[in-house]
């Protein structure tokens, strides 16, 4: 009785695909017992056939453990030439492709990170740019309004300047002469008196 596999083998690299292997058109599972024509599309495949066909085999408990194939003595076991050895070549090229794009694939995402970091950095400068010119005009405007107010400053100053030398100049005018002074009624009339005579001459003087 032939046991029909239907689930195809499943490799380190999920579903061998090799030679239509995964599709089951190609079993290469073979029994190699004599008037065995067994084949099957799995190592699960060929051991339980093994011990459902062969049970006398599979009591040795002698087997290759990469195919599941079953043996009478150690002797075939190491003349045994296991199926996947056929396959080793093309996993290799597997997971040489593999590790390829995996390279390729952290190449691509280094890419993306730089590219990243590139348009954030543009960003970044763009938006120092917009602020050191809004600092730039913003300081103009400010400049401006200052030598306005310098201007203005300097405009009251000017007027203050000469509002104060004008009234100095006024106050150190020319001013008319001073008026001799008078002499008092007093004086006056002492002046105009007679000289004072001893007493022994005053009633001697005649006008």
């Amino acid at each position: 009785m032939k046991l029909k596999v239907i689930t195809p083998y499943k490799g380190p690299f999920e579903y061998i695909n090799f030679r239509g292997f995964a599709k089951g058109s190609i079993l290469p599972f073979v029994c190699y017992v004599d008037g065995c024509e067994g084949k099957f599309g799995s190592p699960e495949g060929l051991g339980h056939h093994f011990e459902h066909q062969h049970p006398k085999i599979h009591k040795t408990g002698i087997v290759c453990h990469r195919c599941l194939s079953y043996f009478d003595n150690q002797a075939k076991l190491k003349a045994h030439k296991c199926v996947m050895e056929g396959f080793a070549h093309y996993r290799e090229l597997l997971a040489f492709e593999t590790a390829k794009a995996s390279e390729a694939e952290k190449a691509a995402r280094a890419l993306v990170d730089k590219a990243k970091e590139a348009e954030n950095a543009r960003v970044a400068a763009e938006a120092a740019h917009k602020a050191a010119l809004n600092a730039y005009d913003d300081a103009s405007c400010d400049e401006a309004i200052a030598e306005e107010e310098a201007d203005k400053v300097r405009g009251e100053a000017e007027v203050f300047v000469l509002t104060f030398s004008r009234r100095s100049q006024v106050r150190k005018m020319p001013t008319r002469p001073p008026k001799p002074k008078k002499m008092s009624r007093r004086k006056f009339k002492i002046s105009k008196r007679r000289p004072k005579l001893p007493i022994r001459q005053r009633g001697k003087l005649t006008f």
